[in-house]
């Protein structure tokens, strides 16, 4: 049964009782320092900045060098070649020639001349007409050869240019000459002769072993001196002398034979000996500026002729000046003696040993022709040994 009492609505006299509500304040906010804040955020940004670095060093991919060096081929002297690489575009080094190439190289022996050297195995050996053994390479642009009793390079020729003379160690012979000369396009040359020329370099080295005189010259183009320099100084450095019978080293007798007269030219203060049977003479040029003593035995061509030639200058004596002294005069007086080739290694009608030397301001040749006769070869010696200067 529904109560009715606790529906029933409210008279108007009744009021309506209820509890106060508590009183609302507005929300008051946190009041944080800002210089707080600035020191957090700076620690979180350092930490991300040093875990975001760490990881790109070793996780990033590391960037492609776009340079692109230049196709350049670098000839090698072993024949290779070599192109450029690294940040800088060099040339890579080239393979170093080592010992056990040379000992797998071939050798040359020239026994009339006395000497041997090893060369290239594809290299070869080349005689020319006049009966001359040239090394050549493949590509014939070079050519290397050693003679004797070389001639003076003619420094007139419009074609070559000197460019350097220095003194070089051959292989223990220390007073070696070395000469470049640089081939030139001469505008006065007319016949274009020297415009083969302008691209090549001559080089030659003389020098005197036991009295004996050596060439060795060689030529290639300049174009190619990095592919062919050091490969000849290879070749050279493995150059080396043979003993010979047939090369004839002469000695001097410093004893004057029994019955040899006296001859003196007091005007040049000279006293020399010859054979009792001989004819002295003596006689001035003064448009050349010397004076020629001759001993000679009558017409006949099968005994030596001698005669000295007194210079104020080395003028007409080729290298001589330059060549080292390998010779004593009177047992005192260093010189330069040449002696000529052996019968067997040059045929000749007549054969010539100059000595050069100088005294007193002045230059002297002795010039001795023979036969290349043992016995006339002694009488020369002999007779360049009686020599002595007299005041």
């Amino acid at each position: 049964m529904i109560n009715q009492s606790e529906h029933a609505p409210l008279s108007s006299s009744q009021t309506i009782l209820q509890e106060p509500l508590p009183p609302v304040y507005p929300m008051q906010k946190n009041k944080t320092n800002p210089t707080f804040i600035f020191i957090v955020l700076g620690i979180m940004f350092l930490g991300i900045g040093g875990v975001g670095g760490y990881y790109i060093a070793t996780h990033a991919v590391p960037l492609i060098d776009t340079k692109t060096c230049t196709m350049e081929a670098k000839i090698c002297p072993d024949g290779s070649s070599v192109g450029r690489s690294g940040p800088n575009c060099e040339f890579a080094p080239c393979p170093t020639i080592v010992d056990d190439q040379i000992t797998n190289w071939k050798t040359y022996t020239d026994e009339k001349n006395g000497y041997e050297f090893k060369y290239p195995s594809n290299w070869f050996i080349e005689t020319t007409d006049a009966g001359n053994n040239l090394l050549v390479n493949p590509d014939e642009n070079v050519s290397f050869s050693v003679s004797r009793y070389p001639t003076q390079m003619d420094n007139s020729n419009m074609c070559w240019n000197k460019t350097n003379v220095t003194e070089i160690d051959l292989n223990g012979i220390t007073t070696a000459k070395k000469e470049i000369f640089d081939g030139v396009n001469n505008a006065i040359d007319t016949s274009n002769t020297c415009e083969s020329f302008s691209n090549k370099r001559y080089i030659r080295i003389t020098w005197i072993k036991d009295t004996i005189p050596y060439l060795l010259a060689y030529h290639y183009d300049k174009r190619y001196e990095e592919k062919f320099s050091a490969i000849l100084d290879q070749i050279i450095s493995t150059l080396t002398f043979i003993e010979n019978d047939l090369l004839i080293i002469s000695t001097p007798t410093p004893s004057v034979p029994t019955g040899w007269k006296t001859y003196k030219f007091s005007t040049y203060g000279i006293t020399m000996y010859a054979p009792p049977n001989w004819k002295s003479s003596s006689e001035d040029f003064p448009e050349e500026n010397s004076s020629l003593i001759r001993f000679w035995q009558g017409d006949t061509q099968d005994t030596a002729t001698i005669q000295l030639d007194i210079k104020t200058s080395w003028a007409n004596t080729g290298d001589a000046p330059y060549l080292p002294k390998n010779y004593k005069v009177s047992n005192t007086i260093s010189a330069v003696r040449v002696d000529p080739p052996p019968k067997e290694a040059q045929n000749l009608e007549r054969y010539q040993t100059n000595v050069y030397f100088e005294h007193n301001d002045k230059t002297y040749v002795f010039e001795c022709v023979h036969n290349w006769i043992t016995e006339q070869v002694q009488l020369c010696n002999t007779m360049l040994e009686t020599l002595q200067f007299v005041k």
